[in-house]
């Protein structure tokens, strides 16, 4: 985060923002993202989890097996835009109008920079943190998510792309 190169091109609340007040934003973002399970961890994958299933049933008895209607929690693509009528419940969507874009839109959040954020800039900010954290290795992309119209979209666990429109999941390496 303390990279200053890394920050020029970026959003000039970014860019003038203190290596801690950026350190404190991304911290920010990274903890919303684990906190909505849109991070890279086998146990969550649906595969994953269906081949643990299947080992249960075989190999426990009952009641220590997993029931085969028990519904399991799983991870979730985080795409860095705003959610659209066609988009499926099966994402995360962190966008200016959620938490992380009224965050950011704080006066606190970027003292430095004396100016009022919009809606549009929260979400240029989003995208361009994305961005900088996948540089880091702290979130990646994910494949794009299935959709029944075209164009499909893009979509992931620990995962995130930060470009219009991408997915990331979180890595979790904080």
């Amino acid at each position: 985060m303390r990279d200053e190169a890394k920050w020029a091109d970026k959003h000039p609340a970014l860019a003038t923002a203190t290596p801690t007040t950026r350190l404190a934003v991304a911290k920010s973002l990274l903890d919303y993202l684990r906190s909505e399970l849109a991070i890279r961890v086998d146990y969550l994958d649906p595969l994953k989890q269906e081949s643990i299933r299947q080992l249960s049933s075989q190999r426990l008895q009952e009641p220590w097996a997993i029931d085969e209607n028990e519904k399991m929690t799983r991870s979730f693509a985080a795409y860095p835009r705003r959610k659209r009528d066609s988009d499926s419940g099966e994402s995360i969507y962190v966008s200016g109008y959620g938490a992380i874009g009224l965050s950011l839109r704080r006066p606190s959040t970027f003292p430095d920079y004396g100016q009022k954020l919009s809606v549009d800039e929260s979400e240029k900010i989003i995208q361009h943190l994305l961005q900088t954290l996948q540089r880091a290795g702290l979130v990646e992309p994910t494949d794009p998510p299935k959709r029944q119209e075209r164009p499909a979209q893009l979509s992931g666990v620990g995962r995130l792309h930060g470009l219009e429109g991408g997915m990331a999941q979180c890595r979790c390496a904080m």
